[in-house]
């Protein structure tokens, strides 16, 4: 499904804000192609590259646009692309289809390649989706 942006939504916003806030897309951690539908919106993307650096408040703006858009989901303060959590999700629940019951904190680490900074909201976000649960010897995976 494809979000649409328009220049409407960014309104308080100069153009010359609007085109460093799609070239630098890419540095929020969205997926390439994000950055160019963005970029392709307001011309100013290329290839999903940054260009220029924003401040912070331009790339909150930008981001808070994603989030009420579903496009990013904060999770204790840290942005995850939606389709990546769907996709990781889909993958917890096919380990259960593969025989695996339980997932901990270690596993989940080793397996998906992030440190626990990123590793304890991700399985909480899970909990919360109801995808697992917490037990007192890791989670089960529902």
């Amino acid at each position: 499904m494809a979000t649409t942006v328009s220049r409407a939504d960014v309104s308080g916003t100069d153009p010359s804000s609007v085109s460093q806030l799609a070239a630098s897309a890419s540095s929020l951690g969205l997926p390439s192609a994000t950055a160019l539908v963005i970029g392709s919106i307001f011309g100013t993307a290329q290839n999903g590259q940054a260009a220029a650096k924003v401040a912070p408040t331009q790339a909150e703006r930008l981001s808070g646009l994603l989030v009420r858009r579903g496009r990013l989901v904060r999770i204790a303060g840290i942005l995850f692309h939606a389709e990546a959590l769907d996709r990781l999700k889909r993958e917890v629940v096919a380990m259960k289809a593969g025989g695996q019951t339980t997932v901990d904190i270690g596993t989940f680490k080793d397996r998906y390649g992030v440190s626990r900074k990123y590793a304890i909201p991700l399985l909480e976000y899970l909990d919360r989706e109801r995808v697992t649960r917490r037990t007192l010897a890791g989670r089960l995976i529902l």
